[in-house]
């Protein structure tokens, strides 16, 4: 069967592991396999890669595009409301909010951002921000690497929750919300589908011995009083996890459209796959639709753009229609008179053979002149790239206030690093941004320096201007 793309997700819940390959074919949505092991975490690493290479065997994975979802309960989701003048360097603004959450060190979490809402009447941006810790996600990536296993992307499992309505019956709500309850184990995790671009969750932990349909109407009413919604109602209730059939039955006699999330799943199935296994695999079969759907909650990606090893791949969509473009010019060119054909050809070959003393003289000419301008573009660069070093330099030199000292100064072409102390990094960082020689000036890090009182030790990083002004 033909494919246009393919992806593979990978959810974790607890100690339970679940892999779902999904494809994307001429007309629809494919699974081709789905399956999940418990307690993943005691296995012997031998043990768990032998599983892995069977599942590869008999149902493929598609390693060059696996996302991972990680359990809603490790991951902090905030929504931080910003001026719109600030878009243009939202990434370091978002950044710097995200600093007042860390728990003291620096860099103690991954993070990563969307823009939710851009109001322009009210010169608002809505962004929402998701951070996770740095020691959870680095164990969780080890586990991966041992597999041989590299992630394109990682999100949060509602991402998958959210991503199985492109592919439900239903489809997303247009008036009122889908609520995705999820139940597991361990606890349960909301999903609020508001459209075909945002959603909200929570995850709630608790004992198997307090998971009662009780607590769950509770936690339904504290979950709703906390969220300031526009609707008035739910337009329907799903049940999802692995004891959503235990309490299905409880909630269609409470509530009036209440049914099962993986029941109107319109999605084809390659070979026999069971409807219960389905049911269970739900969240990852979702987290693979988003590795092929592009939408605004499948843009979050928590893995540092530095340990990201697998590059975007190209569309395939696109491919296809160039080639047919190919086919089509090909058949024109068939198609001409034969006899015309020929007498072309003879014609432009006889052509050829009296131009081609001429030709060879000239392109060994310019095989002469390309070497030395090569040369001189290489001398000119490099006669460039001095100056620059002497402009940035002379500048830092001459606006450094007395208090900040740089300990290291590393300019690579148009990257510049800079590493130091100072008695106010906040004012340095003013003063870098009003540089005649350098632009984007960003922050790293400013973190107190313990070696000395009253004092900050900051790592800057610039781009050099292309053509900087000279005082």
């Amino acid at each position: 069967m033909f494919y246009l793309d393919s992806a593979v997700g990978v959810e974790i819940r607890g100690n339970r592991l679940t892999f779902a390959v999904v494809s994307k074919g001429l007309r629809g949505y494919v699974l081709r396999s789905c399956d999940q092991i418990e307690n993943y975490r005691e296995l012997p690493p031998g043990e768990l890669y032998s599983w892995v290479e069977k599942f590869e065997e008999v149902d493929g994975l598609d390693r060059d595009n696996i996302i991972l979802g990680l359990s809603r309960d490790q991951v902090v989701v905030r929504e931080i409301e910003l001026p719109l003048d600030v878009e243009e360097n939202l990434a370091q603004v978002v950044q710097f909010q995200l600093q007042k959450f860390e728990p003291g060190e620096e860099e103690q979490s991954y993070s990563d951002y969307v823009v939710l809402e851009r109001n322009v009447q009210t010169n608002k941006l809505l962004v929402q921000t998701i951070m996770v810790p740095r020691e959870y996600l680095e164990e969780r990536l080890n586990v991966f690497r041992e597999l041989n296993l590299y992630p394109a992307a990682i999100r949060i499992s509602g991402v998958g929750l959210f991503h199985v309505f492109s592919v439900h019956e239903d489809g997303y709500p247009q008036k009122a919300p889908h609520l995705v309850v999820a139940i597991d184990p361990d606890g349960m995790e909301l999903v609020l589908v508001t459209g075909p671009e945002q959603f909200f969750s929570e995850k709630i932990l608790v004992s198997p011995e307090d998971l009662t349909f009780e607590w769950i109407l509770e936690e339904l009413g504290r979950f709703f009083s906390h969220l300031d919604l526009v609707w008035e109602g739910l337009d329907k209730i799903y049940l999802s996890g692995l004891l959503a059939e235990d309490f299905i039955e409880g909630f269609r006699e409470r509530f009036d459209d209440c049914e099962l999330l993986s029941e109107k799943l319109n999605l084809k199935k390659q070979g026999v796959i069971s409807t219960s296994r389905t049911a269970d695999c739900v969240g990852a079969i979702g987290l693979a639709i988003s590795g092929i759907r592009k939408s605004r909650p499948g843009k979050i990606n928590l893995i540092p753009r530095e340990k990201r090893v697998i590059a975007e791949r190209p569309s395939l969509v696109t491919s296809l229609v160039l080639a047919g473009l190919l086919v089509i010019m090909g058949l024109a060119v068939m198609t001409r008179e034969y006899v015309q054909q020929r007498q072309l050809l003879d014609q432009v070959e006889s052509q050829i053979q009296l131009l081609q003393p001429e030709v060879d003289q000239t392109m060994g000419l310019r095989s002469d002149m390309e070497d030395s301008l090569d040369e001189l573009e290489a001398l000119q660069g490099f006669m460039e790239g001095h100056q620059t070093v002497l402009t940035v330099l002379k500048e830092l030199t001459e606006k450094i206030p007395d208090d900040s000292f740089l300990q290291n100064v590393n300019i690579q072409g148009d990257r510049v690093t800079l590493n130091g102390f100072s008695g106010s990094a906040s004012a340095l960082l003013k003063t870098l941004l009003d540089s005649q020689s350098l632009e984007s000036v960003e922050s790293r890090y400013i973190t107190p320096d313990r070696n000395r009182q009253d004092g900050e030790r900051f790592s800057f990083e610039a781009r050099v201007r292309a053509n900087p002004s000279k005082d």
